[in-house]
């Protein structure tokens, strides 16, 4: 892959890439950085890449790394993940601005764990078998976790929007 692919590929998915960091850490400074961590390292490793055709999967699994260790520095320094601020920049690209706090409200009701799978399965496109993968677990286990967080996230929104379905 040429610097320029690496560019094209990079501005056709960099905003799905701040959405998964963002849902996963909370905060979109940790958001920013991890996601420019992650392609600094990526076109650093670009050499590493052997089929082009990869690129998504492979620069989501980094991103993936990252936004892990940054959960894993944050728990070691018993530091909290801090909820979304009201000015995130989605409420103008993603519609309703009411609608989307009420989805953030119920994604944050989550598990740090159960919300990366979502944000991987949702937000980055992976399936149930490649977050499997990247996070050392059964495929089975994966899909159990993302439904019931799916239940969970519902539960919510249907008593937000006062038991209406």
């Amino acid at each position: 892959m040429t610097s320029e692919q690496f560019i094209d590929e990079y501005n056709r998915i960099y905003k799905d890439m701040y959405k998964l960091a963002l849902y996963t850490l909370g905060n979109p400074e940790d958001a920013k950085d991890c996601v420019s961590d992650t392609v600094y390292e990526a076109y650093k490793n670009l050499h590493k890449l052997r089929d082009d055709s990869l690129f998504h999967n492979w620069i989501f699994k980094i991103l993936s790394n990252r936004c892990k260790r940054y959960i894993g520095f944050m728990i070691t320094r018993r530091e909290r993940l801090t909820e979304l601020p009201e000015d995130d920049g989605f409420a103008s690209t993603s519609g309703d601005p009411l609608d989307m706090a009420i989805v953030k409200d119920a994604l944050f009701t989550l598990s740090k764990k159960e919300r990366l799978i979502v944000n991987m399965i949702l937000i980055a496109g992976f399936n149930s078998r490649e977050v499997a993968t990247e996070l050392h677990s059964k495929d089975t286990t994966i899909r159990s976790t993302y439904n019931r967080a799916l239940k969970k996230m519902q539960a919510v929104l249907d008593e937000k929007n006062g038991g209406k379905a």
